[in-house]
């Protein structure tokens, strides 16, 4: 292997290194938020969610966990997806 391919090859697996590192990190966070979601805030989203059991709590941490970001800037807003049957839910 010659200097400039050895470079490349170093360079390429620092960049790898990187990425997977900020993954980890992202998907920490996204972990850490949707255990924290999960318990706390997932009946203020969603009012049809307030009575929901541990199988579906754990069904949805997943796509938690992925989509962190999303669902932060969501709770953050304090935006009310469905109302409750008895019309107590705001939207904004």
């Amino acid at each position: 292997m010659s200097a400039g391919n050895q470079v490349g090859f170093l360079l390429t697996l620092e960049l790898a290194n990187r990425a997977l590192f900020y993954m980890g990190v992202y998907f920490g966070v996204g972990a850490l938020f949707a255990v924290i979601f999960v318990a706390l805030f997932v009946g203020r989203l969603d009012r049809s969610a307030t009575g929901g059991k541990f199988l579906f709590r754990l069904i949805i941490l997943p796509g938690v966990v992925t989509l962190w970001p999303i669902i932060l800037v969501r709770v953050l807003s304090f935006r009310v997806i469905n109302k409750a049957p008895d019309g107590e839910g705001r939207e904004r």
